[in-house]
């Protein structure tokens, strides 16, 4: 049986309680590790994914490699998440993500280009700030000029000038949205 990990775990030790000899285990570090494996011809009897922004769409990309494979999903929260729709759906470069709104930490645009950033990834989309704002169904989210939108789940400090976020970036807040600014974190903060 050949196994390929995706993620942050190490089912080695599961692998070798199951079974009685060592299992060939391969070790990704995101799921794109393992789609340009599967593009090089690679194949797996087991695909486990943990802590991945993409599992829907990285089962998806697996099954288009290898339709009759087994995979394990050992992080059910995020699968749940998905269930739910608490998850920003996007096309990049012709491929469909639904990333969850709590890992995006903000949405910047540079020139044309707009970039959704979480803790572990960017995304590039090709769409403009209003479309991107009214595509967004949850209300964490604020434009805090015409070219950052964040999340407030990620902001550790705000000024009236500028909001410190949980990636160390200090974004400033122009004078034509403080006071929208001012508002929601007021609604959130009471």
């Amino acid at each position: 049986m050949n196994m390929a990990l995706c993620g942050k775990i190490d089912l080695n030790k599961v692998v070798q309680a199951i079974y009685s000899k060592k299992e060939a285990c391969v070790n990704f570090c995101d799921d794109e590790e393992l789609i340009e494996a599967l593009k090089a011809g690679e194949k797996f009897s087991l695909y486990a994914i943990e802590d991945l922004g993409d599992i829907m769409g990285t089962i998806n990309l697996i099954k288009n490699f290898d339709e009759n494979t087994c995979i394990i999903i050992t992080n059910l929260k995020k699968m749940d998440r998905q269930r739910q729709g608490s998850m920003y759906r996007f096309k990049s470069n012709k491929i469909e993500y639904a990333v969850p709104y709590e890992d995006i930490i903000r949405i910047e645009c540079n020139l044309k280009k707009k970039y959704i950033i979480t803790s572990h990834k960017s995304y590039t989309v090709y769409a403009n700030m209003n479309q991107i704002l009214e595509s967004i169904t949850d209300s964490s989210f604020v434009q805090i000029s015409t070219a950052i939108i964040v999340n407030s789940r990620h902001v550790e400090e705000l000024t009236p000038d500028t909001m410190l976020m949980d990636d160390g970036q200090i974004l400033a807040i122009t004078k034509p949205y403080k006071e929208r600014v001012r508002q929601k974190f007021k609604e959130i903060f009471g």
